[in-house]
């Protein structure tokens, strides 16, 4: 994996504190991106960028974010704005819901609205 492909990339990424958000955040900064791990555990969040921040090749921070809410989106955005946010994740969301669709398209649409992406992701998983 190339330490520098993603250098001074700034990545947002819902539901990182866990699972396959958590996993991006980590391959992302291993490729030298800067992560922003929003997630409802706020806790969890700041251990995932603890342990990145301590492999010492891209940065992470993590922020209390509920996809729900367009005031936690648009907060991330500019705590995830160190220059710019280049990429958007979207892996939150309770999948046995019916809404989690509706949820990942309205927190994507939030965050695309509050800043300009150059890579837009959000997940659907059943």
């Amino acid at each position: 994996m190339d330490p520098n492909r993603l250098k001074g990339k700034n990545i947002l990424i819902t539901g990182a504190a866990r699972g396959m958000g958590e996993a991006n955040a980590e391959s992302f900064a291993a490729q030298g991106a800067n992560v922003c791990i929003g997630d409802l555990d706020f806790d969890q969040a700041q251990v995932v960028a603890d342990r990145i921040n301590a492999a010492e090749n891209g940065r992470a921070i993590a922020v209390h974010m509920d996809v729900t809410r367009r005031e936690d989106n648009a907060s991330a955005v500019a705590a995830t704005a160190l220059i710019a946010v280049d990429a958007a994740i979207f892996a939150a969301g309770d999948v046995s819901s019916a809404s989690a669709y509706a949820v990942a398209e309205s927190s994507a649409v939030a965050v695309a609205a509050a800043a300009t992406l150059d890579v837009l992701f959000y997940f659907y998983l059943c």
